[in-house]
């Protein structure tokens, strides 16, 4: 078993629009309004939203991406959860309170990180992570690597970064335009700048007993 924490590029990427949802959520090529990758904890690090204020009206969709080097790591995964320390915001039914975590690319630490989360256009990268509900309570919440995220992680075990976007399910993933006022999805994150980084627990795979093997051959 091995622990790998997030590295101190981990950040929270906001795009904002006052058109429509689908061009707050954007596509690959996306320039975020907003990045900050130095914070130790954010209220609005996953935040799906429409809401009115003196400029007008607004969608805000915020997402969470969180690099672990697993370079220098070696064998092959048999499980691993990722433990996010988070609370959800009770903001209209728990459909608002579940993420999912989706394979993205490398950070460039900057605002053009926001579209990482797609493979291309506006196709969502591998789900690693299933939809999973975040506890109003603060603290460490588990979210377990999916089938697919086992696979990467292997891909990545010995020779890079996996890096992982925690994005809300309902409204982002799932694509359901926040109505005006209404339910919205607001999760807070610490990050690896404060004392509650996220990390990854990584379960190997046991190899065989060769001298049980052998000796049921003889």
């Amino acid at each position: 078993m091995a622990t790998v924490y997030a590295g101190t590029g981990d950040s929270y990427v906001r795009n904002t629009s006052p058109s429509s949802w689908e061009a707050a959520q954007g596509d690959e090529d996306t320039t975020g309004t907003s990045q900050n990758s130095g914070m130790s904890s954010y209220n609005f690090t996953i935040y799906n939203a429409y809401s009115g204020g003196r400029g007008g009206n607004t969608y805000f969709c915020s997402r969470g991406f969180f690099p672990f080097d697993v370079s220098g790591e070696s064998g092959t995964v048999d499980s691993a959860t990722l433990s996010l320390y988070a609370d959800y915001f009770n903001t209209g039914g728990e459909a608002g309170g579940n993420v999912v975590g989706i394979e993205s690319t490398a950070l460039a630490d900057n605002t053009s990180d926001f579209g990482n989360c797609y493979s291309s256009g506006t196709t969502f990268g591998t789900k690693l992570i299933d939809a999973t509900l975040i506890s109003q309570t603060a603290g460490f919440q588990s979210l377990t690597l999916n089938s697919a995220g086992i696979t990467a992680l292997n891909s990545a075990i010995g020779s890079a970064t996996i890096t992982i976007g925690i994005i809300g399910n309902y409204y982002d993933y799932l694509g359901n335009s926040p109505s005006l006022g209404g339910a919205y999805t607001k999760i807070r994150t610490d990050f690896a700048n404060g004392s509650n980084d996220a990390y990854l627990t990584i379960t190997y795979a046991t190899a065989a007993d060769n001298a049980t093997f052998f000796g049921a051959n003889f």
